[in-house]
């Protein structure tokens, strides 16, 4: 669909609804999308049938989230989602997550001088930072964001 209007390359990111928005869109059109980055996305895994796991299981998929979430419990969305990707043979699929999230540019401290820890849903805080980086590779959001853009 959005390929056969003239678009080049078409990522698709977003936080947090963004990130579902991001994700069904993908599911949606298969095919349309060069890549996605789902951000905290609050997708349930239930509300995807075999056939659209397998329609975008080779689309590179990059999903950023931290475990200590509580808006977007991980254990509810992203954690059941991600491994039917990969029960399915995703073939292009990161994932980036820790306990929680601190600032690591050393411009937000707590009053005693440690870096602030941020709620865990504020997951775009380390993507816009491209501090997300794939719990295996050490492969940043944006440098996989990159390897589409062209």
């Amino acid at each position: 669909m959005l390929k056969q209007t003239g678009s080049k390359k078409v990522i698709l990111t977003g936080c947090s609804n963004g990130g579902f928005m991001s994700f069904l869109l993908a599911k949606n059109h298969p095919g349309d999308f060069d890549a996605i980055v789902p951000i905290c996305p609050p997708f349930e895994s239930q509300y995807v049938t075999d056939e659209e796991i397998e329609g975008i299981k080779d689309l590179p998929m990059y999903f950023i989230y931290f475990e200590n979430d509580d808006t977007v419990v991980p254990s509810k969305y992203e954690e059941p989602l991600i491994e039917r990707l990969k029960a399915a043979g995703a073939s292009n699929l990161h994932v980036s997550t820790t306990p929680d999230i601190h600032d690591l540019t050393g411009s937000v401290t707590d009053e005693d001088g440690s870096p602030h820890q941020y709620a865990g849903h504020f997951a775009w805080v380390y993507f816009l930072n491209n501090q997300s980086k794939d719990n295996e590779s050490g492969l940043t959001a944006w440098d996989f964001i990159a390897q589409y853009a062209h």
